[in-house]
């Protein structure tokens, strides 16, 4: 193969790799792949689309020392706790937990070290444009004309929209609006911060408000902050700083005078589910013996745990579920040592690289304090747009096979 194919090859791979990736979440995330078999089936063919584009490129990967501990850590102390089990353990279901772990981080140094940074975002900038205007649709139809947007086929929800008490809330192509939320948040703070996009950034902010989601709500906060405080730290005066915050602050106090925004935020203040997602793991947490609070009592075994001994708390509004934050899902399971590593992973990250990566990383913190991320495939996306936008001089770097040099 010459040289001009063998590039031309490489990066349609790269943009194989660019459109599953960004995919995964929002296909996995439609109702109908709730279904056991149909998600098996749709898995099993994402995950032979990656390993045959692993075998396909001969190249080296780029692995982070922080990710690593973090994975060494988690299979250590399942080993310990499959050796030190109780009646409530069921090794089948750690098992599972486990390999969605281990097949997460193949795919994260796959993406990693294949994706290219311009059509990633390209893709991914598209596919969110895509979903927000299902949400802007959704709620002209509900306050304007009056009427729910839901669209079915074969009795499956493809475009979705829930009726909270007096509260609309449309999710658009997801399952439910968080889910919506953690998948379009990272691409607007990459056009706010990164490209400086301001107009397509207000428009899926808008967008993720709109949805109600708690976490949506969080995350565009949290990144609009960031974006003020990178303008207010900016050395270029030919930006007009005080400008550009007054007009942010005020667009946000009228926004939040809306109907439509007051309704998301007072769902989420008053209504949410944060009680069960943090508190209850918390509470379970402190009555568990030591060897447990060291090491855990083992991945999807939480519920096996607290169904086996009874344990209940004043916060359990989903009965035995493993309903937690990944913050507090963590300690429960894999103890204060997976707690520590998932932690260092995170700081060892934000220390070594630019705004951006920080940014995400912030997010990343945020949404694994109210939001269980460990095995569903958002963390491969979260995962995604951290490392694409990462110093990969601080990550290790394997040998290239046959010692052919490829470049990034």
């Amino acid at each position: 193969m010459n040289l001009s194919k063998k590039h031309l090859f490489q990066n349609f791979d790269k943009k194989i790799i660019a459109t599953i990736a960004l995919s995964l979440s929002l296909i996995m995330e439609q109702p109908l792949f709730h279904n056991q078999s149909v998600n098996l089936v749709c898995t099993g063919i994402i995950y032979l689309l990656y390993i045959l584009t692993f075998i396909k490129i001969r190249s080296s990967y780029y692995i982070d020392r922080g990710y690593l501990v973090f994975i060494i850590t988690v299979v250590a102390t399942s080993i310990l706790t499959t050796l030190t089990r109780g009646s409530y353990f069921q090794l089948v279901d750690l098992a599972k937990a486990l390999f969605n772990i281990l097949i997460f981080w193949l795919l994260v140094i796959i993406i990693t070290s294949k994706a290219e940074e311009d059509f990633f975002f390209k893709v991914y900038k598209v596919v969110c444009i895509v979903v927000v205007l299902g949400v802007y649709a959704q709620i002209i139809y509900f306050y304007v004309l009056g009427s729910r947007l839901s669209i079915e086929v074969g009795g499956i929800s493809i475009l979705r929209d829930y009726a909270f008490k007096s509260i609309y809330r449309p999710s658009s192509l997801f399952s439910e609006p968080s889910h919506l939320a953690r998948y379009v948040a990272p691409l607007t703070a990459y056009l706010l911060i990164k490209r400086n996009e301001i107009y397509t950034a207000v428009f899926l902010s808008i967008g993720l408000l709109l949805s109600t989601s708690g976490l949506g709500i969080g995350l565009t906060l949290l990144l609009w902050a960031m974006y003020v405080f990178k303008v207010l730290s900016s050395t270029d005066k030919k930006r007009p700083k005080f400008l550009i915050v007054t007009v942010l602050v005020a667009g946000a106090l009228i926004a939040a005078n809306t109907p439509v925004i007051r309704n998301a935020i007072d769902r989420s203040v008053n209504n949410g589910t944060e009680s069960s997602r943090v508190y209850r793991a918390i509470e379970i947490y402190k009555g568990m013996p030591l060897n447990f609070k060291i090491y855990g009592v083992g991945l999807q075994n939480f519920s096996n745990y607290t169904r086996t001994y009874n344990i209940k708390t004043k916060y359990d509004e989903v009965e035995y579920a493993e309903f937690s934050s990944t913050i507090t899902y963590l300690p429960c399971t894999t103890g204060a040592l997976g707690l520590i590593s998932f932690l260092y992973m995170l700081y060892t990250i934000f220390r070594r690289n630019k705004y951006i990566t920080k940014v995400y990383v912030l997010m990343f913190l945020f949404t694994s304090t109210v939001s269980n991320e460990i095995t569903v495939f958002s963390w491969i996306v979260f995962f995604s747009v951290i490392y694409i936008t990462s110093d990969k001089s601080k990550l290790i770097k394997t040998r290239e096979k046959n010692h052919v040099q490829n470049t990034l």
